[in-house]
């Protein structure tokens, strides 16, 4: 999602003869939030950093990604004096609403760990935070996908979750991702409005159903098309959804319940292709959706497709393969029920 929030700035630093400096700002889509000062290992401001910047600005906050690559430092103590003009720099600042917090990496982490013990004056009057990161270097916290190394995109993305679980507890702003959640479900099946489902999500979000690999997203318009021709519509009018347990984090949220239906009607997302067989089925599924912009940023959906084929007769004559079928949400309402039945069967 392109923010269109964000601009290059010069911030002017209040003490002696200093010079301004160029930082790069971005503010939430819906215009305000805590103040957050990035400062990178190397002190510069690439393209990637401002797209982290722009990430959480989709957060909910205000941000100043600070560039003093350009400076003539001679020391830290010198940078310290640009940092505190940053943080100055937020009293003119509408956008800001609440604290302020610095997060700093690497060399920027260093700095951070300098400010903490030199300026508790400094956060006291500025209702400042500081996060250092001092043993992070390039990409910690970045949004983009690695086209390389997936590995690296995956521990970005936990390292971002970290940051922001950290920024959430001490500056906010608070989110409650299950009310979200509830919202959009409920425009899914009950009102059966695309429209209304669409405004719970961000313009890049998608969806993927995983064991049938069918969903739709990156582009709104897409999505949209997906939950109009194949989702909304699609679902028998039967259906109904239990709870079984939820865990919600700071930006994402695990929904364990049990999906029930009757099969009189195709389900494109389901079962594709499969003509109505009338059975009724009960299947355990989790849904891990993601969050971002306080709307729904992905939905990462999983069930056990042979459970339901079972239910609806396509797996017949199953004999010794490790497979079950409505018992398995059955086992889920009730604990006393006999489990353990497939350790009875034999190899073969």
């Amino acid at each position: 999602m392109v923010l269109h929030h964000s601009e290059e700035i010069t911030v002017v630093t209040p003490e002696g003869d200093h010079p301004s400096f160029p930082a790069f700002f971005s503010r939430p889509n819906y215009g305000s939030g805590p103040g957050l000062i990035l400062i990178t290992e190397h002190l510069n401001m690439t393209q990637d950093d401002e797209q982290e910047a722009n990430l959480f600005a989709q957060e909910g906050y205000v941000v100043l990604l600070l560039n003093l690559e350009t400076l003539s430092l001679d020391d830290d103590e010198e940078a310290l004096i640009y940092i505190r003009g940053a943080i100055n720099h937020f009293e003119n600042v509408s956008e800001k609403v609440g604290k302020i917090a610095i997060i700093g990496r690497g060399h920027g982490g260093s700095l951070t760990l300098k400010l903490i013990s030199q300026e508790s004056s400094l956060q006291k009057a500025h209702d400042a935070n500081f996060i250092s990161r001092i043993d992070c270097g390039r990409g910690f916290a970045s949004p983009n996908y690695d086209q390389i190394s997936q590995e690296i995109s995956f521990k970005s993305d936990l390292a971002h979750t970290r940051s922001l679980s950290i920024l959430r507890k001490v500056i906010g702003p608070y989110r409650n991702l299950s009310d979200l959640w509830e919202t959009h479900m409920k425009h899914e099946f009950t009102s059966k409005d695309v429209q209304k489902t669409m405004s719970t999500m961000t313009d890049d979000a998608y969806v993927n159903h995983v064991p049938t690999m069918i969903g739709g997203g990156v582009e709104h318009e897409r999505l949209a098309q997906f939950y109009q021709n194949h989702f909304v519509n699609s679902n028998p009018p039967d259906t109904k959804i239990i709870p079984i347990s939820r865990t919600i984090g700071v930006n994402r949220l695990a929904d364990e319940m049990i999906l029930c239906f009757t099969h009189t009607q195709e389900i494109d997302w389901l079962l594709p292709g499969v003509a109505p067989t009338n059975k009724y089925v009960e299947i355990p599924m989790v849904g891990i959706i993601y969050f971002r912009d306080n709307k729904l940023y992905a939905e990462h959906i999983y069930w056990d497709q042979a459970s339901v084929l079972v239910q609806i007769g396509l797996m017949k004559n199953i004999g010794s393969l490790p497979v079950t079928g409505a018992e398995q949400a059955k086992t889920l309402l009730d604990k006393k029920l006999p489990n353990n039945e497939l350790l009875k069967r034999k190899a073969k």
